[in-house]
This record gives structure tokens, C-alpha cells and sequence, in this order.
């Protein structure tokens, strides 16, 4: 099998990582596809035309993933050997942009002695707290292990390895554990008028801070925003069966990310800026 073809095959099964993990993943592909300069141009076009497909069919809830495929169909044939060069370089220089914009206006959200609540591997979420540590701040977090694919060992290593102080909970005892933190930040997959997406348990965690009056964030690029209201559909973990004590039960489908409405967050912060809710509506 051809690196293209491993590659490719490798983002249609990752079923851990969310867009800020994927869509340099996507762009390894694009790369692949590009390296062998001896294979014709037809070639070439049914390589991306079946990046479209598998985005289009079973990644398009990651909106940066969805934009990049966009930009990829309105390529001419006649053109499409430098015009996906170009989109990878600009979507590579864009991004590593405003992240860096994004870290360092987060950062500002988190002060000396706080505990931070989060969940799963937002790579957004991630950047911000490694700017805060730069930035000589003591502070610790708590990650929710974000139970079915547990994506928050991920993050729990993460910050171990550079020496933020850490404490991973399960989910079930999120309600006990966000009691004594002061700020909940929370990565995105998709923004929308009047919700954004993520993890499945983002609306527990967002839903349980509003009881307790702790201000909840949003840390995504701007990139991330579809001007719509429309609700997006998910993927989900395949059911399995589940043998406990004897009692044979099969455990349904669950979806990946969930929809967390606006009246449950303090805003969005973005490498543009902070955007509140007006009216359980957000427009970037």
C-alpha cells in the first residue's frame, strides 16, 4: 500500500482526534498525494477526489476538515497540481497564525492559583494552558477522562509532560469534581449561530457550571464557524457488548460530540477575540 493510500486510510479510522489533530493529518494526505510527481495528473485527480469523498461522507462535522474539501472541488483539472499546493500552504501558514493569536488570548482567561476543568484532547485547549505556563502561571487542571474513547489520557499526559499540574476524574464523578474549579475551558469542532459542538459530556460539564456560577469558555479559531443553524449529525462508537456478571447487554451506539447551546457559556474566544452570547446567539 502507497503512503497516500496508508495515510488516507489512517484519517478515515481515527476515531480519537478532533479537527486540531486532523487537519494536519489532512494535509500529510494532500501531501502524499503530491510527492510522486511521475504518476499523470488523472491520478492525482482521483486521489482528491476521494479526500472529498471521505470527508464529505464520514468527516464533515469537523467544519475546518469540511472547508478544506470545499476549496479542493472548485479547483480547475487544469490546475489542480498547483492549486492544492497552494491551499495546503496557505490552510498550513493560517492556521499555525492564528493558534498563536488563539494561546496567547486565552491565556489571559487564566490566573495565578486557579484550577481549570476541561475535557478530551482539544488541541486549542492545550495550546492555551502550555501559553499560561509559559507566562510563569501557577495553576492546575482537571481533565474528565471523556469516556467512550477516553481522549482525555491523551490530554492527562500532555500536561504531565510539561509539568502542569494535572488530576484526571471519570465522568461519572463530573459533577462532584467541578465543584472546586474556577474556569471551564472546553475545545470546539463546529461553531454555529446558536451552538457549538465538541465532546460528548460538553453539555453536562457546561450544564453543571451554570448551576455552580462557574464561567465557562470556548477556545477555537474562527475557522471553525459556519454561518447556520442548523443542526449538524455525528458520528458515533459502534454498540458492543458488555458481559457483567453474567448479564449479557449490549451497550448502544454513542455519539462522539453533542451540541452545547450559548445560554450555558460566558463566550467564545477566538485569535479575533471574545465573542458573548446576545440573546443565546453568537456571530463571528
Amino acid at each position: 500500500m502507497e503512503k497516500y493510500e496508508l495515510l488516507l486510510a489512517k484519517l478515515a479510522s481515527d476515531n480519537l482526534s478532533g479537527s486540531d489533530q486532523l487537519v494536519p493529518h489532512a494535509l500529510d494526505v494532500l501531501k502524499a498525494a503530491l510527492e510522486d510527481k511521475d504518476r499523470d495528473e488523472k491520478t492525482l485527480f482521483c486521489r482528491v477526489n476521494s479526500f472529498i469523498e471521505l470527508v464529505k461522507q464520514e468527516l464533515s462535522e469537523f467544519t475546518t476538515l469540511d472547508k478544506i474539501a470545499d476549496k479542493l472541488k472548485k479547483i480547475p483539472k487544469d490546475r489542480l497540481r498547483i492549486e492544492l499546493k497552494e491551499i495546503i500552504d496557505n490552510v498550513e501558514f493560517t492556521r499555525q497564525k492564528q493558534l498563536k493569536e488563539l494561546f496567547e488570548r486565552g491565556a489571559k482567561y487564566i490566573q495565578d492559583g486557579q484550577r481549570v476543568f476541561t475535557i478530551s484532547q482539544s488541541g486549542s485547549i492545550l495550546g492555551i494552558l502550555k501559553k499560561a505556563k509559559t507566562q510563569g502561571k501557577d495553576f492546575d487542571v482537571t481533565v474528565a477522562y471523556s469516556g467512550p474513547a477516553g481522549e482525555g489520557v491523551e490530554m492527562f499526559k500532555k500536561l504531565r509532560e510539561i509539568d502542569i499540574s494535572v488530576r484526571m476524574v471519570p465522568d461519572y464523578s463530573i459533577g462532584y469534581s467541578i465543584m472546586d474549579c474556577d474556569i471551564i475551558l472546553v475545545g470546539a469542532e463546529t461553531i454555529t449561530n446558536k451552538y457549538f459542538s465538541n465532546k460528548i459530556g460538553s453539555f453536562t460539564i457546561a450544564l453543571l457550571a451554570n448551576y455552580y456560577n462557574i464561567p465557562v469558555y470556548v477556545g477555537a479559531r474562527s475557522e471553525k464557524y459556519r454561518d447556520t443553524d442548523d443542526v449538524i449529525v455525528y458520528k458515533s462508537v459502534d454498540s458492543f457488548e458488555l458481559d457483567e456478571d453474567n448479564l449479557d447487554v449490549e451497550i448502544e451506539n454513542t455519539p462522539l460530540f453533542e451540541v452545547v447551546p450559548y445560554k450555558l457559556i460566558d463566550g467564545i474566544i477566538t485569535e479575533k477575540g471574545v465573542y458573548k452570547p446576545k440573546n443565546g446567539k453568537i456571530r463571528i
